[in-house]
């Protein structure tokens, strides 16, 4: 994805005061950082693979010991910069980092859904990662109850259908376990962990009235039902 189309997206979603459901996926990313800080050691050298709307860095910053951003849209990296002032924020595409030190842990946070060649930025992070780290690995999940609904209803004829929302935040695909998985192998990584987020029953877009408690609740039942039915899904990888 080149420089021009992550301004696109940048402006047309991540800046921009347009888009109403931006709490929906708000309240996911906290309960997601919640997660995280469960699951991983804070005395890590982290970095995270985009900006988007900056919720994930402004909590996570204040956990772990050092934290970088890789953002290739200049409008998001000044955004970042002025938001987050203690995080180091370096302006690059992903095909063109190259870090001065390896990292203990790498947020590839629903960043495989909009590259161009997903198994090579895969193996890109192959070279950022110190030998014993680990890479979280969180995309949408094309098998979720409200796409299996929205099947079932003739609202889209197949499950990887990609939706005005999708195009407007600039997804190239959606997954299922099994393809991301498959990316994965092939890319050298062995899966440590996985997980599901969101129990969404419906898109958002449908869901704007929900109170916000609702959406707390159904996504702290992100442990309860199986991965492969919550509206994201995660893997926690390291190298073979």
């Amino acid at each position: 994805m080149i420089g021009e189309e992550l301004e696109r997206i940048a402006n047309n979603y991540h800046v921009s005061q347009d888009p109403k459901d931006k709490f929906i996926e708000d309240i996911s990313q906290q309960y997601f950082c919640s997660w995280v800080q469960e699951k991983f050691s804070n005395n890590q050298y982290v970095c995270e693979m985009g900006y988007g709307e900056g919720n994930t860095a402004r909590v996570l910053r204040h956990y772990f010991d050092e934290y970088t951003v890789i953002e290739g849209a200049a409008s998001l990296v000044k955004k970042a910069r002025c938001d987050s002032p203690n995080i180091t924020v370096i302006e690059t595409l992903f095909e063109s980092f190259d870090p001065e030190k390896k990292f203990d842990l790498i947020l590839a946070l629903h960043v495989l859904e909009h590259v161009n060649e997903p198994i090579e930025i895969l193996r890109l992070m192959r070279k950022w990662i110190k030998p014993e780290g680990e890479i979280v690995i969180l995309v949408p999940n094309k098998n979720s109850i409200h796409r299996l609904l929205a099947k079932e209803m003739g609202m889209i004829e197949n499950l990887d259908d990609l939706s005005p929302r999708d195009y407007l935040v600039g997804h190239q695909r959606v997954y299922d376990l099994k393809e991301l998985k498959k990316d994965i192998d092939s890319a050298g990584f062995k899966v440590v962990n996985e997980a599901g987020f969101f129990l969404k029953p419906l898109p958002n877009s449908m869901m704007m009235e929900y109170d916000h408690e609702l959406l707390i609740a159904m996504n702290s039942l992100s442990n309860v039902f199986p991965a492969n039915l919550m509206a994201n899904i995660c893997l926690t990888i390291k190298s073979i």
